[in-house]
């Protein structure tokens, strides 16, 4: 049996760099894809729970106001009137999904009407009761 020879030039398996770099940059930016939109939906989460918790607390103040006629009185934090809705839901966070209380507003001069607000993931409310800021979230639609 005669041997096959081999010429001096030999294919050799595997990658040469250039290739292994051009895969690396492409799972590269499919993951930075992967990640970014994992960021934007847990963006929505927070959203979508800051609304449903100010609805869940509206329900228990509404609940309130058929009891006694009008809402609580108060003018910052909801823990200022938390006490006073305890007997109508069971579980209210006072805190938004970002760590801020939830802002919560009742005069006397307007016992049949309040504010309810969270001030979204910057933190921070409006500059006036009218001026809401962009990411602010409210009860009022």
């Amino acid at each position: 049996m005669k041997a096959i020879e081999h010429s001096g030039v030999c294919p050799r398996g595997g990658f040469t760099l250039v290739e292994l770099l051009a895969v690396i940059a492409v799972i590269a930016i499919v993951a930075g894809l992967v990640i970014g939109a994992a960021g934007v939906a847990g963006k929505k989460a927070d959203v979508a729970r800051a609304e449903a918790e100010i609805g869940l607390i509206q329900q228990a103040l509404d609940e309130y106001r058929g009891e006694y006629g009008r809402y609580p009185i108060g003018d910052g934090s909801i823990d200022t009137v938390f006490d006073s809705l305890t007997n109508y839901v069971a579980e209210i966070r006072g805190t938004d999904p970002w760590g801020s209380p939830y802002w919560y507003l009742c005069t006397t001069n307007a016992p049949l009407s309040f504010q309810l607000r969270s001030a979204g993931p910057d933190g921070d409310l409006g500059t006036s009761n009218i001026d809401y800021a962009r990411d602010d979230i409210s009860n009022r639609r």
